[in-house]
């Protein structure tokens, strides 16, 4: 495969939809419409754990790269000495919608699992991904062009 850069996911959709490129990694929520609709096929998801929304599409550990896990996640950040008070409340109503049933059935829908927690699970996250992907970095096996 060719890497091609894109400024966004828009524009790697529309040139993977118009067949100026075959394949792209995308969100689950960004792709679903598409491959319910056939427009696309969706050939993997880089989770864990098959996606709800997409139950016939295995997992690329399952399709033949071993131990692959790339979990696409969401959270809310905020500035550097933002108060303890303001966090938790914050982390509070955060975590309290994902429990709702109206959220629940639209992010299945997204093919998107909640997860909420803490603003230290949070960060132990954050630290996760930094860690592996610079790891990958180091290592060479990601490479500047």
């Amino acid at each position: 495969m060719t890497h091609v850069p894109y400024r966004g996911t828009g524009p790697a959709l529309t040139d993977t939809l118009t067949g100026q490129t075959q394949v792209f990694f995308s969100s689950a929520a960004t792709a679903l419409p598409h491959v319910q609709s056939g427009k696309l096929k969706a050939l993997a998801v880089t989770t864990a754990n098959r996606v709800p929304a997409l139950p016939d599409v295995p997992t690329v550990a399952e399709a033949g790269v071993a131990d692959y896990e790339v979990d696409l996640w969401h959270g809310f950040i905020g500035p550097k000495g933002l108060p303890r008070p303001i966090v938790d409340k914050i982390n509070k109503a955060a975590n309290q919608s994902l429990t709702l049933q109206e959220t629940a059935e639209k992010l299945a829908n997204d093919g998107v699992a909640p997860a909420g927690g803490t603003p230290e699970q949070f960060m132990a996250t954050i630290r996760k991904e930094i860690d592996l992907w610079k790891k990958l970095a180091t290592d060479g096996v990601i490479k500047a062009e």
